[in-house]
């Protein structure tokens, strides 16, 4: 696969914990649109559906998500794609708040936008606001290329009710656990928000073996995500009152009588193993001209997106997650009405982290050695920059002045930013 809209990470500069090896990280060098999808995307949400708290998303470090695990997205499909994911991620947290197990005729709701209706853009007066979302998703995928939009959307239809029922079961082996993880973690999803965003078309002859090739690469992201959740989604079941968790380190320990540790090194070696086994696939693929090219491009497509989706993963178990990117994800509404402070930790010091609202007409204040002023049109200072070298700015802050000015009251492009920025946005 030739590689136009991306470049290659040195890898002494992010960690995969050994559990790739072979294939190197890539990264999409527009940072901007990703952003802009994803933000538009959080904030849809909030004023549609409900109010995001401590929340994540897709965006982090200089590394997030759709930048590392569609790395050769095409940029007129960038913006889109990212509030598409960015739709995903919020619709599963609403998917693992249901009890699957226990489900009655109204816990199951927000499943209907993905039935008889997914592939419609037509909403009513009685419709969920996720709905009205999905149908502007559908409706945008649909201008750009109408034919790719109605298979991504049939994909993630499918994925939808298929991963409904995987999470009726509670797994008692590994070997039954992971066919239903690798459903349940989006590799139909995937498949239709890889093939839209990159263009590719698989010949209809190849679908079935499409899907098979690339399974390795599937549980090797479906158990990276396991590995690296699990923390987070143990404590979840528990506040939740449940006794299982649909998660390979709790499969592992239920099966095998091991501790916390020994099941997470298990994972660990599944993972690599499932690694090994799809570059090979890959590999042997490329060499393969009685497929097509298409299919070949896919493939590695897929590959690049586990060594992404590790990064990613190890990334979000580690970080704290507060950063200075919560200024910007407030609505305007919420920047003209200031919202309340709070007391963050930025660097290991606490600091109060404001809306952009909040700061307005204020003193400056005082953030990683810097003085920081936010004007009413929503700028930063000058010398917030000029203070510290890019280096020493955490990525999503780097990133988030790729989306406003220093110096002047309009939102810009990033070519308009200062010389000393751009080699790290």
């Amino acid at each position: 696969m030739d590689y136009s809209y991306s470049e290659e990470v040195d890898p002494k500069l992010y960690e995969t914990h050994g559990l790739t090896s072979h294939t190197k990280l890539r990264i999409h060098k527009d940072s901007v649109r990703e952003i802009e999808g994803t933000l538009r995307a959080q904030e849809d949400w909030s004023k549609h559906v409900h109010p995001i708290n401590n929340y994540h998303g897709g965006l982090g470090d200089r590394y997030s998500f759709i930048r590392v695990t569609l790395p050769e997205c095409l940029p007129d499909r960038l913006e889109l794609i990212s509030y598409a994911n960015e739709f995903a991620f919020l619709y599963d947290d609403e998917m693992e708040n249901l009890d699957f197990q226990h489900a009655n005729s109204n816990s199951g709701g927000i499943l209907d936008i993905f039935k008889h209706e997914a592939l419609s853009s037509d909403i009513g007066s009685t419709t969920r606001p996720e709905k009205r979302l999905q149908a502007q998703i559908l409706s945008e995928m649909m201008a750009i290329d109408s034919s790719q939009a109605m298979t991504s959307m049939k994909a993630w239809a499918k994925f939808i009710q298929m991963a409904a029922e995987t999470r009726k079961t509670s797994f008692k082996t590994l070997k039954s656990y992971i066919p239903a993880r690798v459903i349940d973690a989006g590799e139909l999803f995937w498949y239709g928000l890889l093939t839209f965003g990159m263009g590719i078309t698989i010949p209809e002859n190849e679908r079935d073996l499409c899907m098979k090739l690339a399974k390795p690469g599937y549980a090797a992201m479906a158990l990276t995500n396991d590995l690296y959740s699990w923390e987070k989604e143990r404590i979840a079941a528990e506040n939740l009152g449940r006794n299982y968790v649909f998660n390979a380190i709790w499969v592992i320990m239920e099966e095998r009588a091991v501790d916390e540790n020994e099941a997470k090194n298990i994972c660990s070696d599944e993972i690599r193993n499932y690694m090994a086994d799809y570059e090979q696939v890959v590999e042997t693929a490329r060499n393969d001209k009685n497929l097509s090219k298409e299919l070949r491009k896919y493939l590695e497509a897929v590959l690049l997106t586990c060594v992404g989706n590790t990064k990613y993963s190890i990334t979000i178990a580690t970080e704290s997650g507060t950063t200075l990117i919560n200024l910007f994800r407030h609505t305007s509404d919420d920047r003209q009405k200031g919202l309340r402070p709070r007391q963050d930790v930025v660097d290991g010091s606490p600091v109060e982290i404001r809306s952009a609202g909040d700061y307005v007409g204020n003193e400056p204040t005082d953030v990683f050695g810097a003085s920081v002023v936010i004007t009413a049109e929503g700028n930063i200072s000058e010398d917030f920059i000029e203070l510290l070298e890019p280096e020493q700015l955490p990525g999503d802050i780097i990133r988030e002045l790729s989306l406003v000015s220093l110096k002047t009251s309009k939102r810009v492009s990033s070519p308009q930013l200062p010389t000393k920025l751009m080699g790290h946005i």
